[in-house]
């Protein structure tokens, strides 16, 4: 039982990475759009309200959990390097790392932060600067979005061919 360790870990990556691209899509797709639509103190306070409970919800524990497996599935993939689906392991945990987590880290999650600052000082004189920051934040971090999406999607799909071709 214990050898058929990576079956699981890579059928709980599919899920889990499936449901994170899933929700970042719906972000990309309309939810962003939405809050484009709306007066920016009203988009800005939307999406600020947004990220903070993302930082305290189920879906923050799945972009985590998603790295660890791809982690896992990374180092399963090199030990096993001769197996058919040692490669579909490495790209894809390596496609989640660097796609998801490393795009998240550099640029949504900080840009997050910027807007952060600027909504709690959104009161102060007509505050220009948080209107300009809202335009660009808005093409710029749902731009980021769309390639933690895709990753995520891509992940997914390599997740899925290493699940079969370990059957």
């Amino acid at each position: 039982m214990l050898h058929n360790w990576p079956i699981f870990v890579c059928g709980t990556a599919i899920l889990v990475t499936g449901v994170v691209g899933g929700i970042f899509f719906a972000f990309s797709d309309f939810i962003m759009r939405s809050l484009a639509t709306t007066p920016p103190s009203s988009g800005i306070d939307a999406m600020t309200e947004i990220n903070r409970k993302v930082y305290r919800s189920v879906f923050i524990h799945g972009i985590w959990i998603s790295a660890v497996l791809s982690v896992i599935l990374i180092f399963a993939g090199v030990t096993q390097i001769s197996d058919p689906e040692s490669i579909w392991l490495i790209v894809g945990g390596s496609c989640y790392l660097l796609g998801v987590m490393g795009v998240s880290i550099l640029f949504n999650i900080p840009m997050n932060h910027k807007l952060e600052s600027l909504a709690s000082r959104f009161e102060d004189s007509a505050n220009l600067r948080a209107q300009k920051f809202w335009s660009i934040y808005l093409s710029r971090w749902t731009l980021w979005n769309h390639v933690r999406s895709v990753a995520a999607v891509i992940s997914t799909l390599c997740f899925i061919f290493a699940f079969y071709s370990m059957k």
